[in-house]
């Protein structure tokens, strides 16, 4: 998902061959208001687990988040 040109939510990307790259959560603004300037604080905020993937589709790595700060 994303609100003009930030992406929040769940997060999937793809390869051109259509392999899955990385999927992983953005924060949202859970007031739902995306129209106030305090959502510019979750604008593109990675939080939670990320899992990167190879082009032939096995796991690189995984990654945890917290307010887009590797944790782990």
């Amino acid at each position: 998902d994303q609100f003009t040109d930030c992406p929040v939510g769940y997060w999937k990307e793809y390869y051109n061959t259509g392999e899955v790259k990385v999927e992983g959560q953005y924060k949202t603004d859970e007031t739902g208001k995306w129209n106030s300037k305090k959502s510019d604080k979750w604008c593109g905020v990675k939080h939670g687990k990320w899992t990167y993937y190879g082009q032939s589709g096995t796991v690189d790595s995984v990654v945890h988040y917290v307010n887009n700060t590797r944790v782990r």
